[in-house]
């Protein structure tokens, strides 16, 4: 199983790299076939998933509000992807969305405002 989860993260997806939480989530699907197949009695024993490795994944910023990101940005020090980084954990106050609908309204037909106010409610 090691040498799987050390080829798997090697493979590449859309010129991406697996991450390892990808690799983690397809053995424990395995584990839990597994173990369905046990409590059938088409395998014998457990899982041969214990005690894989894997490496440390960078954690996502935590939300930030515009502002915050702002700050963080005129810092100075930033690659463009970690700005990218910042900019995908934005969390818009209830004002800024109210902003947002106010130009798309102004913008926009009927139809395309409710597209975003849908849009903007599954994000939350």
């Amino acid at each position: 199983m090691q040498t799987y989860v050390d080829r798997r993260l090697r493979d590449r997806y859309r010129s991406k790299p697996i991450r390892p939480d990808t690799v983690r989530k397809e053995v424990a699907t395995l584990r839990l076939t597994w173990n369905w197949g046990v409590s059938r009695g088409h395998l014998q024993g457990a899982a041969p998933t214990n005690g894989l490795t894997y490496p440390k994944t960078e954690q996502k910023p935590p939300f930030m509000t515009w502002n915050e990101i702002q700050r963080i940005i005129k810092r100075g020090g930033l690659s463009v992807e970690q700005e990218v980084g910042l900019w995908e954990s934005l969390f818009l106050t209830t004002a800024e969305i109210e902003e947002v609908l106010d130009h798309v309204r102004k913008m926009t037909q009927p139809c395309f405002s409710m597209l975003v106010l849908t849009i903007l409610l599954s994000c939350t």
